[in-house]
């Protein structure tokens, strides 16, 4: 059996048909002749594994989620199966067995009987009788239990124990205490180095925790698993970038997901919840996820005993982290989202008009898309019109990016029945990125959604006049008239010095905007703090309802008259 690296995921090839034959023993060979496709039959570790993980796609090599589901249905397990997990928790002694107790109780077993496929590498740097793996491995127990035990306050296996043995590149698998005195971590006694050592017994550590906590769900367990290491690490690894980007890329499929490639991926949403509400709140997620609730409300009372926010809230500001990775990172949110893949959105609008109907893949419960828009215009506004399935609760927001390298983010309001439409000003702007969200908390078929974009002339204002003038030791006069105004609260005078560069606004409140989209309307404001030995540029700022601001080109005053 070997396991192969495909894109994120690790898949493991083995040869069942022989390992049938070898495990069932010549009386069931006779028993069988008349059978093509005789029952396998596990005898040994290796067998064992094979079986259960034959064939399986997984995030990382890591059998522990696949356990744990199977053992919370083993009536409806192929028997096969069962008598696989069977040899697993049997667990078996090694050829040459060694034994080595940790101040703290942990047993390490292993092995370095050159004869057998278990033995590990006899390394012992610091020269104190214990091979470096074994003492690598407690490590990774130890610093695992210091944040999951002493930090987060979880519970603890109540005796642990560790077993090195050759399980074919497998990195691990955690069988809990149920019917054993120690819950078991079986790892792989020939890792990739040390590291690798280290970090299999810190995932695997995770998931015992998780199983000694209570009902968390297999696929939460994993995402325990990867923050565990993440954490440990200081940020993530290359396979785990992998895992995470995939994570992003695919949003849409939601939280709430059974696929394991993206419940590992499900680490990015605790590492949220520790950069965003601090460290408690994992813990306190893994709680509510072991109390037998629904994911989703458990993730909902999570938020809300962590930061006093909603599900929804949080769900809003964990899809803007997850869109501002790789080379879109600000900076300000994932400490390492410029180690991630840029994210892909669901669709384009390159230049307007543009329309989907129901084009783009269908968004999952608390699952997230982004629709990028370039507008291919510089002048007016640009309206954007959502409108998402009557059976679902979706939530938008508008991710503004302008010339300058600023973004702004605007909620679009979405009404009961799944509607949206917003127009903002296209002064400045490079990218727009529609951002969807399905808020439903309750997993079932994915929704679909439609958008569309089209050009608004003259938004939020068109300007008829513009002038400025210079008035004796009174100051500037700004005049401007207006031909029409949509969706405009008022308007900023700003000022510029040409010598030294520096830009003010120099009326302390904004000017009141009183027009429509067909009156003129003619405004006025004095500038008493300009100096007439100075040289100025003036230019008008229209301010939306949104907060959202449109510019004037910038004009100069004319001096005053000579005497």
């Amino acid at each position: 059996m070997r396991w192969i690296r495909r894109g994120s995921a690790w898949l493991v090839r083995s040869t069942l048909a022989a390992i049938a034959i070898a495990a069932a023993g010549s009386t069931d060979l006779r028993a069988a002749s008349g059978d093509r496709f005789p029952e396998v039959k596990p005898a040994s570790r290796a067998q064992a594994i094979s079986v259960l993980s034959g064939g399986m796609a997984l995030p990382v090599p890591c059998l522990t989620p696949r356990l744990a589901s199977l053992e919370s249905n083993l009536a409806g397990a192929p028997a096969a199966w069962r008598r696989a997990l069977g040899v697993l928790n049997g667990g078996g002694t090694l050829s040459g067995e060694r034994r080595w107790i940790a101040p703290d109780g942990t047993v390490v077993r292993f092995t370095l009987d050159p004869g057998s496929f278990d033995r590990i590498a006899g390394d012992d740097a610091n020269a104190d009788g214990v091979p470096d793996i074994v003492q690598e491995v407690h490590r990774g127990v130890r610093d695992a239990t210091a944040v999951l035990v002493d930090r987060l306050g979880l519970d603890p296996p109540a005796a642990l124990e560790v077993l090195l043995a050759d399980i074919d590149s497998l990195d691990g698998l955690t069988l809990p205490a149920a019917g054993r005195e120690r819950t078991v971590l079986v790892l792989d006694s020939s890792p990739a180095d040390l590291d690798a050592a280290r970090d299999g017994a810190s995932h695997q550590l995770a998931h015992a925790v998780a199983a000694t906590t209570g009902a968390v769900p297999a696929e939460w367990g994993e995402a325990l698993a990867q923050w565990t290491v993440m954490r440990l690490r200081r940020g993530p690894s290359a396979e785990q970038q992998e895992i995470l980007s995939a994570r992003v890329a695919r949003l849409a499929e939601g939280l709430l997901t059974d696929d394991l490639v993206l419940a590992a991926g499900n680490a990015l949403w605790l590492a949220f919840l520790e950069e965003a509400y601090g460290l408690p709140s994992v813990g306190v997620a893994v709680r509510n996820l072991a109390s037998g609730d629904s994911p989703g409300a458990a993730l909902e009372r999570t938020v809300r005993s962590a930061a006093g926010q909603t599900l929804e809230g949080s769900l809003r500001e964990f899809h803007l982290w997850a869109v501002l990775v790789g080379e879109r990172s600000d900076g300000r949110h994932f400490s390492f989202a410029d180690r991630l893949a840029a994210p892909e959105f669901s669709g384009t609008a390159d230049g307007m008009p543009d329309l989907s109907v129901q084009a783009d893949p269908p968004i999952a419960a608390l699952g997230a898309a982004g629709v990028r828009i370039v507008p291919g215009e510089t002048e007016g506004g640009i309206t954007i019109l959502f409108e998402g399935a009557l059976a679902g609760r979706w939530g938008a927001d508008l991710l503004l990016a302008r010339a300058d390298g600023t973004r702004q983010r605007v909620a679009l309001p979405v009404t009961a029945e799944g509607r949206g439409e917003l127009t903002v000003p296209l002064d400045g702007l490079s990218e727009i990125v529609l951002l969807v969200r399905n808020l439903s908390a309750d997993p079932g078929r994915p929704l679909r959604y439609t958008w569309s974009v089209y050009h608004q002339r003259g938004f939020p204002f068109e300007l008829g006049s513009l002038d400025a003038t210079f008035l004796e030791s009174s100051g500037v006069l700004v005049s401007w008239e207006t031909v029409s105004e949509s969706q405009l609260m008022g308007f900023n005078v700003v000022r510029t010095d040409e010598v030294s560069g520096d830009t003010v606004r120099v009326n302390p409140v904004w000017v009141p905007a009183i027009g429509d989209r067909s009156s003129p309307m003619a405004y006025q404001f004095l500038d008493a703090t300009a100096r007439t030995d100075q040289r100025y540029v003036y230019l008008i700022e229209g301010i939306t309802f949104e907060g959202l601001t449109s510019r004037s080109e910038p004009f100069a005053p004319l001096l005053p008259s000579s005497p």
